[in-house]
């Protein structure tokens, strides 16, 4: 018997109907968040390993995981253990430290000279597809991306965040937009106004907001962060169903439509689509790679988009569908 960790992305993997379970969890489990940070400072090498595609891959996987099951399989077992790595999109965790897709090659060795070339990180065919899509909207604007860069996942593994924790978002968000424009027109509008005015529970503010709408004067810094918050909440307004477009970020907000939206909008469409929510997130994740190639070649802004927007959306959508599971604070946006 031979005992493998699982690693699984999909909301509702298939049942083991082979091997000894010793171990199962989920998202539901608070510890299984500190196993996985766990897991992907053991596959970088604490920060040691250099960055590459097949790296990014694998800790976008591991920051999508559901359930992590711990299993005994006999040596006969292993054609049923790779058919539910496949239903399920997992990687394979092995007792030789080696992590393997689904058919168990090799994808992360210590030794990076055992990886097999041809080893691949999962992703569900519908993931894989609407990358393509991506691709081709990109390449009809003069858009390149790397191929290599992978796909942001699929509506099979997305946790949406609840209808009250959007709407909760929005306010804190406009609350604090609203206070950076008044502060950067020299006529500052209370915080106690704003929060008395929008019935915002001081639950639903993350620490930096709390701090930002407590200081009687806030850092210039701080004031032009939160005055981008508008293009956040215009996304969070659209997925709600209250704005019924998203245009291409090649412009900002319409913030006096976003302003009238926040404070009489009802929805005029259904609240949309976990594959209209990934659709937005694949596109402005490929954006955003844009830009950062751009700053770190000292290449300037790119042409064709608004960067500021696109950052401010690729953040927005990455808490919306739970691709990144933490608080607004501590919201990621990888590239």
């Amino acid at each position: 018997m031979t005992l493998f960790n699982l690693y699984a992305t999909a909301h509702e993997p298939p049942a083991l109907t082979f091997g000894v379970v010793r171990g199962a969890r989920d998202r539901s489990d608070p510890a299984l968040a500190g196993h996985l940070r766990g897991l992907q400072g053991y596959v970088s090498n604490r920060g040691q390993r250099p960055m590459s595609a097949r790296l990014m891959a694998v800790l976008r996987h591991v920051d999508r995981v559901k359930h992590h099951r711990s299993v005994e399989v006999a040596d006969e077992e292993v054609d049923a253990l790779i058919a539910w790595a496949h239903a399920a999109n997992a990687l394979v965790f092995c007792p030789d430290g080696t992590l393997r897709d689904p058919e168990l090659q090799i994808v992360i060795a210590q030794d990076p000279t055992d990886e097999d070339p041809d080893a691949v990180v999962p992703y569900p065919a519908a993931a894989v597809a609407r990358k393509a899509r991506t691709m081709e909207q990109l390449a009809a604007r003069d858009l390149t991306v790397p191929p290599v860069l992978p796909p942001v996942g699929a509506a099979s593994e997305v946790t949406a965040r609840a209808p009250d924790a959007i709407a909760a978002r929005c306010a804190a968000l406009f609350a604090c937009a609203l206070r950076a424009e008044s502060v950067g027109a020299g006529e500052p509008i209370p915080s106690e106004e704003l929060t008395t005015r929008l019935r915002i529970d001081a639950a639903s503010l993350s620490p930096r907001e709390a701090a930002f709408l407590a200081a009687a004067e806030p850092a210039k810094q701080d004031v032009v962060q939160h005055a981008w918050g508008y293009e956040a909440v215009a996304v969070l307004l659209w997925a709600r169903g209250v704005l019924t477009t998203l245009p291409f970020p090649d412009a900002i907000c319409d913030v006096p439509g976003v302003a009238q939206a926040m404070l009489g909008g009802e929805a005029t469409a259904p609240a949309r689509t976990h594959d209209e929510l990934l659709d937005a997130l694949d596109l402005h994740y490929r954006l955003h790679w844009i830009s950062t190639e751009a700053r770190v070649r000292g290449a300037g802004r790119p042409t064709g988009f608004d960067s500021g927007v696109v950052f401010e959306r690729y953040r927005a959508l990455n808490w919306l569908t739970g691709c990144d599971p933490g608080d607004w604070d501590d919201v990621d946006t990888p590239t």
